[in-house]
């Protein structure tokens, strides 16, 4: 989580410290529109404001589920 600069809240989808094998694909098949991808295993989700994090809840849900999912998968 990056708390800086203080207008945003950002949560960092990442593989772990060791450079790891890019996939071919981005791992999450839904589109989520709160999803920045950085690469196909690095993504950012921002929240401006806590409304916005309520409005967007079950999507962060998912996209987390979704993407523990995958890292248990893939650092097996």
């Amino acid at each position: 989580m990056k708390l800086f600069p203080q207008k945003q809240v950002q949560i960092i989808l990442h593989r772990g410290a060791k450079v790891k094998e890019q996939p071919k694909e981005r791992p999450l098949k839904n589109e989520y529109d709160i999803i920045d991808w950085k690469a196909n295993d690095r993504a950012v989700i921002t929240f401006y404001n806590l409304e916005e994090l309520n409005e967007k809840m079950d999507m962060f849900k998912d996209v987390i589920k979704n993407w523990i999912e995958f890292i248990n998968k893939t650092n097996l």
